[in-house]
């Protein structure tokens, strides 16, 4: 102990006597340490799949019902949504156990137990939602694939707007009015907040999430326009209408599929290819009779959630880093010209190699692991500016074990920045050291 204590005694005073190459050294790996942490949680965050655990058995719909006598915005690859024709065919199939046809819609709403007026995203969907996603209630349940033939005003309220409209209490049973509609309250989900919103990409990957869920044909009926995209050949004026919009080749909605084995895909596919041939064979200008089904990791990709500016943004935290690393050997080489005279005098005292060896790991600890705090101090901040870049509501996850290995590995890295070059020291003779050699 008390040659540590020592140690430490000497490294305060070699700290005050070169406290401007020591601090430089202290901030220079901080700040390339902090931004580069702060750039891969970004990283992590954008490409995150919350829907990871359910990739191989849910899957979105494209086919290729783009007209050749129109280019489609993004080349060759497939339309990214459905008309409304070939999505309530193909939603009606029973080749699978569980589908979720939907579109982003929204409104006011409101409830009479509360004078408080709010205006959120809802989500236009099928019973099969509640199956073919990983939520779960906190109060009731989804309403029954009958109520969705009957078109019953039924709604499900998420966690958020149940805690705004009823105060956090069981609303199963109590009536909102959407949109200048009376509905029942059926159940309330658990918190369930996807980023990116895998399921619905195209109303943005961070976007506000759906207040509340309503019956998809019930939707239809009551003309709720959509908040999402469009996308078609014929042009506007074919959807610049509800009923257009209905009966158009406009595609605008999404339908998902629940598959619980392989067997029961390749069944859909062998559907989908003959749907598809017979809507050519009607006269549907269908552009080929290709067709995917992407699991959510395909789907991300396909929007390229990681855009060009985060994938740079993360490389340019690492260029950064290493400009950091090499600046603070520089450092450190500057602040050995004032130690060396301290350390000349230890050995000439007769202080062996491995004692003064010893001390460099102390200078070195200290140094990398004061560096690594200073850094997830400044962390916070650099991640608060850079969550702008992708927009919305970006969830970062700072606890996991893959991040604490990458700190650890930084530290390590930090150590041995500052304990290599203070090594060479040892190569020189005390003469050397004190005569400033």
């Amino acid at each position: 102990m008390r040659l540590i204590r020592f140690y430490l005694r000497s490294f305060f005073f070699s700290f005050i006597d070169t406290w401007p190459s020591a601090i430089a050294v202290l901030l220079s790996m901080a700040l390339g340490m902090s931004i580069f942490v702060s750039a891969l949680l970004l990283y992590r965050a954008v490409a995150f799949n919350p829907l990871s655990e359910i990739n191989d058995t849910i899957f979105l719909l494209q086919i290729d019902h783009w007209s050749t006598s129109s280019d489609y915005d993004y080349g060759d690859t497939l339309p990214r949504y459905l008309s409304y024709t070939d999505a309530s065919a193909l939603a009606a199939s029973e080749l699978t156990p569980a589908t979720a046809l939907m579109y982003q819609t929204g409104g006011n709403i409101t409830a009479d137990s509360a004078r408080l007026h709010v205006s959120t995203p809802a989500r236009a969907t099928s019973s099969g939602f509640f199956s073919v996603f990983p939520v779960s209630f906190l109060f009731g349940g989804a309403w029954s694939s009958s109520d969705d033939k009957n078109k019953k005003h039924v709604v499900v309220l998420s966690k958020e707007l149940n805690d705004r409209l009823f105060q956090g209490k069981n609303s199963v049973g109590e009536e909102v009015i959407f949109v200048d509609q009376v509905y029942e309250v059926v159940g309330v989900l658990d918190t369930w907040s996807p980023k990116p919103k895998v399921h619905d990409l195209g109303t943005g990957p961070f976007g506000y999430q759906d207040g509340l869920y309503l019956p998809f044909e019930l939707a239809i009926e009551n003309k709720l326009g959509s908040w999402g995209s469009f996308e078609s050949w014929q042009g506007r004026v074919h959807y610049n209408t509800f009923d257009k919009l209905v009966h158009s080749e406009t595609g605008w909605l999404q339908l998902w599929l629940y598959f619980p084995d392989r067997a029961a895909k390749m069944k859909y596919q062998e559907f989908l290819t003959n749907y598809i041939a017979r809507q050519i064979t009607l006269g549907r200008p269908f552009r080929s009779e290709r067709f995917e089904l992407k699991t959510p990791d395909q789907v991300l990709k396909m929007y390229r959630v990681v855009n060009n500016t985060i994938v740079l943004t993360f490389l340019s935290s690492s260029v950064f880093l290493l400009l950091c690393f090499v600046n603070s050997t520089m450092l450190v080489f500057v602040r050995q010209q004032h130690i060396s005279f301290r350390v000349g005098l230890h050995r000439a005292l007769g202080a062996r190699n491995t004692e003064v060896l010893w001390r460099f790991v102390l200078e070195a600890l200290v140094f990398s692991v004061s560096s690594m705090l200073l850094a997830l101090l400044l962390s916070p901040l650099f991640v608060s500016v850079l969550k702008k870049l992708p927009g919305g509501q970006l969830d970062v996850r700072y606890a996991s074990m893959d991040l604490l290995l990458l700190i650890s590995a930084l530290c390590l890295c930090a150590f041995l920045v500052v304990f290599i070059p203070m090594t060479l020291l040892l190569s020189k003779k005390p003469a050397q050291l004190l005569r400033g050699a």
